[in-house]
């Protein structure tokens, strides 16, 4: 019997199969938890391991370095309580007694390694033993800083002239702690009583302290000196402490713990407290730390975190099967219903939809697709009819837009027709205005020219009434000349070619001020206009906006006492100029009406009588023709009495 290979996937494939994803889902969703949870648990057991055994760490270093401190303050009470015996101080005392003195107090502490007498000059008179008798330890740090100080402590160092003479059974170089007081009589310097103090010593008190943690495993402790050398360590042990993150720590004097990647690449929990003295004595400012690897010191949550994991991975699979089982029984009326469906869609006209006994969704479901079955047969014989309908009236619709599309195509050619027309209009008249400011310009200049010729020779052969009509002739010609200029420049300003190219607008704005003021040097007007102004445009026709909305604001400024004329950019609220750069030129002059806006840019609309102020109404028309013709805005606000603003973008 040969396996149908196709319909085992078909039944294998979660498109297809509603129980089998059903399942799928459920599993993930519950593999998912346990995933999420199992991090959880194991980084809140992290944490809380961390801190347990961190301060445990800390406690550890904290009884180490105290042991440290109180030994060592022991030894140093020793030496400054014997320095003061006079069997040492006073003269008459015996070399023997001295000896015996010496020795008594090395047997009560078996790790003094010697402990000897000292001239002035650096001489040893006595000594434990008899080692070193007779020699000169002048040069040796111990006597030249006990020589200074009444006690001293040395730190730790290896040996020199006794590392030849006592004996070492550890194999490793003999190192010792210096510990020295003076020796005085009546306040007389007798000499200096100097101690070694066998490093063993500090190894003794690392084992009384890690006894009580005998069962942890792999748990180091290691002395550093303040420049982070290795004092006490493993034999393995050769890293510089001073790069340490807990002993740079330790160095603040804390007391703590921190998790840090050492030398050979591993992180470890480590504690760590400083050596800090104890009572009268100071101190080397030892730093202890103790520490353990993560992986050991954690283990336990990580332990518990691939429990929680497993038994979550088995809680998903039994939910995926229990899902897989519950979902074959809603899923098999459902199958039911759904071949009924699929031989209706392959035409069985006489299959009923099986209806489902009892009262839940998928029984409802039955029942409702049942009677929409019913329902589709009898809206199928009405949905010809109204088909039948809808293909002539889409035939009479496509007809009605064939007839709109040749009509749109007409008013197409008609509007490119009117186009052509308006601009070959445009064009002629620009010609035309150009041509006639031109041809009026050389009949005004005679006119002008005879009336002054008039003035200068004829003056006193003419009556007052003639001198006033020869000046208002001469006045008006003025005028007219001034009005043919900007018509020839509105002209211009609409047919010449333009060339960009970066401008400074602070310059210029500033060059215009400066001609106003040749024009009218006793004005006191105030101009503000900031430096590194600049604008991508052609520069003969931006000067022209320039000078027409800076002669305007100097001209509507005339009456104004402290006339303030501004040019700039506008900033964002920031203090940030914008991206695309917006001009202004403001004032505090006589401003105008705003309800009257609209007639601004108009030519020949002026919004102030020829009184007040003089012009001809073609100025701004040009700067909004030439604003227009760098693809740039312009606008404006005002209120009366109190200036006005032009912005613009070009």
């Amino acid at each position: 019997m040969s396996i149908n290979w196709r319909c085992v996937f078909a039944v294998l494939d979660p498109r297809r199969n509603f129980r089998l994803r059903l399942g799928i889902a459920i599993g993930s969703v519950a593999l998912i938890l346990s995933i999420l949870l199992s991090l959880l648990v194991g980084y809140t057991a992290s944490k809380q391991l961390e801190a347990s055994t961190g301060k445990f760490f800390t406690d550890l270093s904290y009884q180490m370095s105290d042991k440290l401190d109180r030994g060592m303050f022991e030894r140093y009470r020793d030496i400054q309580i014997a320095a003061t015996l006079e069997t040492l101080y006073k003269s008459d005392s015996s070399q023997d007694a001295k000896h015996a003195l010496l020795e008594k107090l090395q047997n009560t502490y078996n790790d003094y390694a010697w402990i000897g007498l000292a001239s002035p000059d650096g001489k040893v008179l006595v000594s434990t033993g008899g080692i070193l008798e007779g020699l000169d330890v002048s040069t040796r740090p111990w006597f030249i800083n006990g020589k200074m100080q009444n006690a001293y402590v040395g730190d730790v160092h290896q040996a020199l002239m006794l590392a030849q003479i006592l004996p070492n059974h550890t194999g490793e170089p003999l190192r010792f702690v210096d510990v020295t007081a003076q020796v005085k009589e009546q306040n007389n310097f007798i000499g200096v009583l100097g101690a070694h103090l066998s490093w063993q010593w500090a190894k003794k008190v690392q084992d009384s302290v890690l006894r009580t943690v005998a069962q942890r495993d792999k748990v180091e402790m290691l002395v550093l000196s303040k420049n982070g050398d290795i004092l006490l360590a493993p034999p393995s042990f050769k890293q510089q402490g001073s790069q340490l993150k807990s002993f740079q720590l330790a160095q603040t004097g804390k007391n703590s713990y921190t998790v840090e990647t050492w030398s050979d690449g591993k992180q470890y929990l480590t504690g760590f407290s400083p050596s800090i003295g104890y009572l009268d004595y100071p101190g080397l400012n030892w730093v202890v730390l103790v520490r353990q690897r993560t992986d050991i010191a954690f283990a336990g949550a990580i332990t518990l975190q691939r429990q929680v994991l497993i038994y979550g991975v088995v809680l998903g699979i039994v939910s995926a099967l229990l899902s897989w089982l519950v979902a074959n029984r809603i899923v098999k009326p459902i199958l039911a219903i759904s071949s009924a469906a699929e031989k209706i869609r392959a035409g069985h006209n006489q299959v009923n939809i099986p209806v489902i006994r009892g009262r839940d969704e998928i029984a409802t479901l039955s029942v409702s697709l049942n009677r929409l079955v019913n329902t589709l047969e009898n809206q199928q014989f009405s949905l010809q009819n109204l088909n039948e309908e809808l293909e002539k009236d889409i035939i009479a619709r496509q007809q009605a837009e064939t007839e709109a599309r040749i009509l749109n195509q007409e008013l197409e050619k008609r509007v490119q027709q009117r186009t052509i027309q308006l601009e070959a209009a445009n064009q002629e008249l620009e010609a035309f205005s150009y041509s006639v400011s031109h041809d009026l310009s050389a009949p005004l200049r005679r006119i002008e020219s005879f009336s002054q010729i008039l003035l200068k020779k004829c003056s006193n052969q003419l009556d007052a009434t003639s001198n006033v009509y020869l000046n208002r002739i001469s006045y008006s010609v003025k005028q007219m000349q001034q009005l043919i200029q900007d018509l020839l420049f509105l002209s211009q300003a609409s047919r010449s070619e333009i060339h960009l190219q970066k401008i400074n607008l602070s310059e210029m704005a500033y060059a215009i001020s400066q001609d106003l003021f040749v024009t009218e040097p006793k004005r006191q007007v105030l101009f503000c206009i900031p430096e590194g102004v600049t604008a991508f445009a052609d520069k003969r026709l931006i000067y022209s906006v320039l000078e027409n909305l800076i002669g305007n604001a100097w001209k509507y400024t005339r009456n104004i006492e402290y006339a303030r004329i501004e040019f700039g950019i506008v900033e964002n609220k920031d203090g940030s100029a914008s991206k695309s750069p917006i001009y202004f030129v403001r004032d505090n002059g006589a401003g105008f009406n705003m309800k009257y806006h609209d007639k601004l840019f108009s030519p020949f609309q002026r919004l102030h009588s020829e009184a007040e102020f003089e012009g001809t109404g073609i100025g701004l028309a040009t700067v909004q023709r030439i604003i227009n013709r760098h693809e740039g805005k312009i606008w404006a606000e005002s209120t009366v009495g109190f200036g006005a603003t032009f912005y613009f973008t070009v």
